[in-house]
């Protein structure tokens, strides 16, 4: 199987057949089912039709190689050629950053994505540059969805939204690592035997950095500082770099 940019080339007997990646909750071993905004894409930008092959995944780790038995302005029917199951990680990797403005988000929750990040919480902290509203929620998981679909994996992260308290509550027994200004030690420099085989959440936060009073909160529950160099680095460009660094740490 060849991966090429959005899409598989699937190689068959008599040829290889370049398939797209859309995202659905309705597949089973037989059949799939395409509803909604990923139809529209399919039938109307794509002008795909009956017999063209796609990849169809559910998020969950389920992949399917399919062909269009038929298509609609509504829903698109297709008959599942192979289903794939895939194992999640044993361990997970959870992105703890800090909401901010516009593309920088975006960038900041696509390359975490990318990467391999299993949850990402955006946190509103004391110097959060924005507000987390129902509409912006619902643009973020559309978002999910696009990386997914441009990096070809089968798992959609989980996206939670909340404060430090919320989320240092629900990953007590995780390492907890956050990026801190002025920190003596980097990621490199602690336990990498016991992050390669941990739980492990990094925090990040805005560009006004975290409160004094935030710091002390995060060390109380055992999270260490560490440094991200002698820069100061912008909020996404900090959340890709600690989340890099933890990927290769797991070696995933």
């Amino acid at each position: 199987m060849i991966v090429v940019n959005k899409t598989i080339a699937i190689k068959t007997k008599f040829a290889i057949i370049v398939a797209w990646w859309y995202y659905t909750q309705n597949i089973n071993e037989r059949q799939a089912t395409i509803e909604g905004d990923e139809n529209k894409h399919l039938c109307l930008v794509m002008r795909q039709k009956v017999g063209d092959k796609v990849v169809c995944f559910n998020g969950q780790g389920t992949e399917a190689e399919c062909e269009i038995e038929s298509v609609s302005k509504n829903k698109t029917l297709l008959n599942v050629l192979k289903l794939t199951k895939h194992r999640q990680k044993t361990t997970q990797l959870v992105l703890a950053a800090a909401a901010i403005k516009g593309d920088r988000q975006d960038t900041l929750i696509r390359q975490a994505t990318e990467l391999g990040a299993t949850k990402i919480v955006l946190t509103e902290t004391d110097n959060s540059e924005v507000k987390l509203k129902g509409e912006k929620q619902e643009k973020i998981v559309r978002q999910l969805v696009a990386c997914c679909k441009q990096c070809h994996s089968p798992f959609l992260p989980e996206i939670e939204f909340g404060t430090i308290e919320s989320v240092l509550t629900k990953c007590n027994n995780f390492v907890k690592i956050f990026g801190q200004i002025g920190a003596k030690s980097s990621v490199l420099a602690q336990d990498l035997e016991k992050i390669k085989n941990s739980n492990v959440i990094v925090f990040v936060g805005p560009e006004g950095g975290f409160t004094k009073t935030e710091e002390e909160k995060l060390q109380k529950s055992s999270a260490i500082g560490v440094s991200l160099g002698q820069n100061i680095l912008r909020a996404d460009t900090a959340s890709t770099m600690l989340v890099s660094l933890i990927k290769a740490i797991k070696q995933w």
